[in-house]
């Protein structure tokens, strides 16, 4: 699947999808969130034992660094130059002076797209969508902590999870993980189980067997 079908299923997906916020008293800024340039998106399930959510790991992309560990999936959030028509990778706000805000793409957009690449992930079998907002991950190079906007979705328990898309995704790995087992969650990259664990937190106080995430 090209980049474009990615996006247009994302987006067609989007227009049907009002999340509810996980966190309260946040203090957001504005749509479109223009600081923010990535976007990620972790699915969650009911297993047996509590509430699992799926990640990946990418490839070694530098070798140096040692095993990346298994991860959320994000991406880069993309803006689309009007002259050409071509989609760019949304780094900073002087694209957006240039190319305006209407043709930033919506993060709920981005997250679903690099849901589809990376993950396989079926847009059909998400039964609820959550935003959790603002989170902190560090950079794998340099260390320094940077923002992505993140979406937990709940899907089916049986939810089968496509291939990740063979010319755009660097995924060599894809996981359920039960973040309160502790053989699993020491192969997850510790600033990423942090966040995972808050949101399991939360999660717990409001799902119940009654869920709607129960085929």
């Amino acid at each position: 699947m090209d980049k474009e079908k990615m996006r247009q299923l994302a987006e067609e997906a989007a227009e049907k999808i009002v999340p509810h916020c996980l966190r309260e008293q946040l203090h957001w800024p504005k749509p479109p969130y223009i600081h923010v340039h990535k976007a990620g998106v972790v699915p969650y399930r009911l297993g047996e034992n509590g509430i699992e959510y799926y990640l990946f790991k990418p490839s070694e992309m530098m070798p140096e660094m040692g095993d990346p560990g298994f991860q959320i999936c994000k991406g880069t959030r993309e803006i689309k130059n009007p002259e050409t028509g071509e989609w760019e990778d949304y780094h900073s706000s002087t694209k957006l002076k240039e190319y305006g805000p209407e043709n930033l793409e919506p993060l709920i957009v981005t997250a679903l797209r690099e849901g589809i690449e990376e993950i396989g992930l079926p847009l059909e079998e998400i039964v609820e969508v959550t935003e959790w907002g603002q989170a902190a991950v560090a950079s794998a190079s340099t260390g320094e902590l940077k923002t992505m906007w993140l979406y937990p979705v709940g899907v089916y328990p049986d939810c089968p999870f496509d291939e990740p898309s063979a010319e755009h995704a660097n995924t060599v790995a894809r996981e359920w993980f039960d973040p309160q087992n502790r053989a699993q969650v020491e192969k997850i990259r510790p600033d990423h189980l942090k966040i995972i664990r808050e949101i399991d937190r939360v999660l717990r106080k409001q799902l119940s067997n009654e869920s709607g995430l129960e085929r």
